[in-house]
């Protein structure tokens, strides 16, 4: 019968290909055939997270303005359609009448090098600013003058707490929206912006406290010569509930039909009606894209109720080391037993194959659970079953070519230790 390795040798096998398929999975991950199984299990999850009908009791509504039909401006240098300004105003006004908790306007309101976007721009925003002297604060989108110092984001000095960043990150244009920006720093900039979610919503994601904060994260930085930003995951549990429950609004008399769905509620307000617009963006778990108005309400909805979490990079590592650990720890204390017992025969293999099994099983399900218990996303956990199916097959093998390779160094030692004892043994 072919001796069996001992079983701490076993056990050095099985950590050498654990270890050598943690970092192979550390490289799939930076692949694209990683990122897209990622991004698989980042689908799968959020649909897990999808909430049941209930828009009433969502802190958010949606105000959806797509039928106030934009209008032409034209400047020295450009022409573009923006929504009318006197309109929009009233809108707003008709909002706040409704004591909303927060109003945020989904629209660029960023000045050009040649002033305001429209000529009524500085009216509209005195008009804001008396809203927010009422004690309700609105904010109103803004983009390309972020680069610019606080006092100009919106153009005059006066109007800078009503700016908030609009704009959604994406890989590229076909991959759906994942992360929502909590805000913006330019460089050279004193101020940072804060997106529109974020002032909203008044909820600063601070790092995990120091036990947690290596192996967990809510937000993560991201920084180039030219910005940083802190970036956060969206949960779209509720967006089947936000566009259903929208409030449609052209004109103020709409909003003042449905007031009463706005009291207390944080409002946005943008063109929110699906398929139609160039704002349009993918989503999980969506046939269709959606406008980027609810990308920011499902923002605001996860800073308020549902933050996500995340694996750090050594967190996955340790996540991944403890499920290869489930396998072959156990295997490891069963071979010592039978050890100490006198077994001929070793541990059968298909003690490795039940126990990698049960551990799959077992990662799946803590996989699902963990995102409805603590809305962790644990994105790789189909990666790290794929690696402990390999594990075992590995192993084997590796155990065999090794157990050859060291068999005559092995040899040799006992042929040296035996001359020598006998060489003793005559002086």
């Amino acid at each position: 019968m072919r001796r069996r390795p001992s079983p701490l040798r076993s056990l050095a096998f099985s950590v050498f290909v654990a270890a050598l398929l943690i970092a192979a999975k550390g490289i799939v991950e930076t692949r694209e055939f990683g990122r897209q199984l990622e991004l698989l299990t980042y689908n799968l999850l959020q649909m897990r997270l999808v909430r049941p009908p209930a828009a009433r009791d969502l802190p958010v509504v949606v105000v959806d303005i797509t039928s106030l039909l934009p209008t032409i401006v034209e400047s020295p240098l450009r022409r573009e359609l923006v929504t009318p300004r006197e309109a929009l105003v009233a809108i707003v006004k008709a909002i706040a009448n409704g004591r909303p908790r927060a109003i945020g306007i989904d629209i660029d309101f960023s000045p050009s090098n040649s002033g305001f976007a429209t000529p009524r721009d500085a009216e509209a925003l005195q008009a804001f600013l008396s809203i927010r002297k009422q004690g309700i604060p609105v904010y109103v989108g803004v983009f390309e003058s972020v680069v610019l110092p606080p006092a100009e984001w919106l153009g005059r000095p006066e109007f800078e707490d009503l700016a908030a960043y609009i704009t959604i990150p994406r890989a590229d244009e076909a991959a759906p929206s994942s992360r929502m920006i909590e805000w913006v720093r330019s460089a050279g900039v004193s101020r940072s912006c804060p997106s529109l979610a974020s002032a909203l919503s008044q909820v600063q994601l601070r790092p995990m406290p120091g036990m947690l904060n290596w192996a967990l994260r809510r937000v993560s930085l991201k920084t180039t010569d030219a910005f940083a930003a802190s970036e956060f995951l969206v949960n779209f549990g509720a967006l089947d509930q936000l566009v259903a429950g929208r409030v449609m609004g052209s004109n103020e008399k709409d909003i003042e039909k449905q007031i009463q769905r706005i009291d207390g509620k944080i409002v946005l307000v943008g063109r929110a009606t699906p398929g139609e617009g160039s704002d349009q963006f993918n989503v999980t778990g969506r046939e269709m894209p959606v406008p980027g108005v609810y990308l920011h309400a499902s923002a605001t909805y996860t800073l308020l109720e549902a933050p996500l979490f995340r694996l750090t990079h050594a967190g996955r590592i340790v996540g991944d080391a403890f499920a290869a650990g489930l396998v072959f720890g156990p295997v490891f204390l069963t071979g010592l037993y039978f050890q100490r017992k006198g077994r001929v025969g070793g541990i059968p293999h298909s003690l490795h194959a039940i126990l990698t099994v049960t551990v799959i099983v077992l990662v799946a399900s803590i996989g699902h659970l963990l995102v409805l218990q603590v809305r962790l996303l644990w994105t790789d956990y189909l990666m790290v079953v794929g690696a402990l199916l390999l594990h075992g097959p590995i192993v084997r093998p590796t155990e065999h070519v090794l157990d050859r390779f060291i068999r005559p160094f092995r040899s040799n030692k006992k042929r040296i230790n035996t001359g020598r004892a006998r060489a003793r043994k005559k002086a």
